[in-house]
């Protein structure tokens, strides 16, 4: 080292052995190498608690879980028994747990159900006016609709209104469309034979590309390099239908009331391997055990009449009958029913033929001989399978969507209320706040001459009733 430097190396090291001496950094990144490692902590903001703020910041509701419990119910799980006294547990859209013995964390939404029932949201096959049509039907939905509150006053969570399965959710968008593109519209008319037969050639047409496709795709995975792919070009409009129909990625629907109707229809599904749904089927009773064979899905009107044939030289039974959801039922062919209405009308009241009577209709297939589980599936569980949305609603299961009807009686009863109606785990309709209805028999009687009028009907006691006290049995 210079000699000349030592006596300022000195001074420095005495300067540095002073307190509260220090040198300064260089603010150069380049000079100073300790600058390009470690950043200054930010400043604490000024009404940050000792120690620092959230890491996270506050959690919005969007990042919270909603719990949800329905509390005390006899539990109509509709694919197996009923749970008396039972709790469903719903975490956000799904049902958790079903059981006596459910825990509930603390924080949940409770719907005090002791002493009611708790059923699966009824679905509706068809539908109008409670959605919009197209391959949008969220973007026309009226999330706060009168018809809205009607329908789910009346127990009816999903419907399809178009082409498309949609929930009832009323104050929101979310989770709206359940499924599209549900069906293949089939035009069948027994009575004009030219349209028959050009159905048929069109379908053979379809079935002979899926032919020739096939035969395209043997050969070239066996590696000829000569193989040609058919033309496809063509498969349009009606013909891009019937192909999905054929490769069975979508049913087959068609309206036909005669036996003769049904049965043509029915066969055309079998030449063509398709499945079909076959709507009003007014005189499906006098085939039910072709029907059964034949896989074909059945929307039934019960109360949809239909005068029998006139003809004395007729040996073939014909006409509507009260029955005809029992005989289906025997015969082993699926079935949904609807009211004749699919829309909702004030003009002949609760007791009508319109969509609110769904649950009313289902009771007169009972008044004709079918089992209350069956009737009770048939508006719940088999109206799902026929839209391809069994997966989801239709019956109340772990996994399931929280779609929660809570009534104070026989669902098919008449006189029965809906009390709560839960669309994706959110409570959509309470009767007492309703101001429509929260006036009629209120679920908190205040006097003796209230309590005889409410109490029977929770109880399964008033005259008039189905054998409300029937207990379910497993799913079939």
């Amino acid at each position: 080292m210079c000699a000349s430097l030592r006596p300022l190396l000195l001074v420095a090291a005495v300067i540095l052995l002073l307190p509260g001496v220090s040198l300064a950094q260089d603010p150069c990144p380049v000079c100073n190498p300790r600058l390009q490692e470690e950043e200054p902590p930010p400043p604490a903001a000024p009404d940050a608690p000792e120690g620092g703020g959230e890491e996270d910041g506050p959690e919005t509701e969007e990042d919270q879980d909603r719990w949800l419990a329905v509390v005390g119910g006899d539990v109509y799980t509709v694919s197996g028994p009923v749970l008396r006294g039972a709790t469903i547990l719903v975490k956000n859209r799904t049902i958790r747990a079903i059981g006596t013995s459910v825990s509930i964390p603390e924080g949940a939404e409770i719907i005090p159900a002791t002493g009611f029932r708790v059923y699966p949201g009824i679905v509706a096959v068809r539908s109008s006016g409670l959605g919009a049509s197209g391959r949008n039907p969220e973007d026309a939905f009226n999330p706060y609709g009168f018809n809205l509150v009607l329908a789910l006053a009346h127990g009816i969570t999903t419907v399809s209104t178009g082409d498309a399965a949609v929930k009832l959710t009323y104050g929101s968008l979310e989770d709206h469309v359940l499924k599209r593109d549900l069906f293949v519209r089939v035009p069948l008319d027994r009575r004009n034979p030219d349209q028959h037969r050009k159905l048929r050639q069109d379908l053979e047409k379809v079935r002979e590309y899926l032919r020739q496709h096939e035969r395209y795709e043997l050969q070239k995975s066996l590696g000829d390099e000569e193989a040609k792919e058919p033309d496809a070009k063509w498969l349009k409009g009606s013909y891009a239908g019937y192909l999905k129909l054929l490769r069975r990625e979508k049913k087959g629907y068609l309206s036909a009331t005669s036996r003769t109707e049904i049965l043509t229809a029915a066969r055309l599904a079998a030449d063509f391997s398709f499945d079909l749904v076959i709507e009003r089927a007014t005189e499906a009773w006098t085939i039910a055990d072709d029907l059964g064979r034949s896989g074909v899905q059945v929307v039934l009107s019960v109360r949809q009449g239909r005068q029998p044939a006139e003809d004395p030289r007729s040996v073939q039974k014909t006409g509507w009958t009260i029955e005809n959801a029992s005989i289906l039922h025997a015969g082993g062919v699926p079935f949904a029913i609807i009211p004749e209405t699919s829309s909702i009308s004030t003009l002949f009241g609760i007791a009508g033929r319109d969509l609110l009577a769904i649950a009313q209709e289902a009771g007169f297939a009972v008044r004709g001989g079918l089992s209350e589980e069956a009737a009770l599936r048939s508006i719940t569980l088999e109206p799902a399978r026929i839209l391809g949305v069994d997966a989801r609603v239709g019956s109340l299961e772990v996994g399931k969507d929280a779609d929660i009807i809570v009534t104070d009686g026989d669902l098919l009863h008449y006189n029965t209320w809906v009390q709560w109606a839960v669309v994706n785990g959110r409570i959509v309709y309470d009767k007492e706040k309703e101001s429509l209805v929260r006036h009629i028999r209120s679920r908190h009687p205040e006097t003796a001459e209230e309590l005889i009028q409410f109490w029977p009907r929770r109880l399964g006691d008033s005259p008039g009733g189905f054998g409300t006290e029937k207990v379910q049995g497993g799913s079939r």
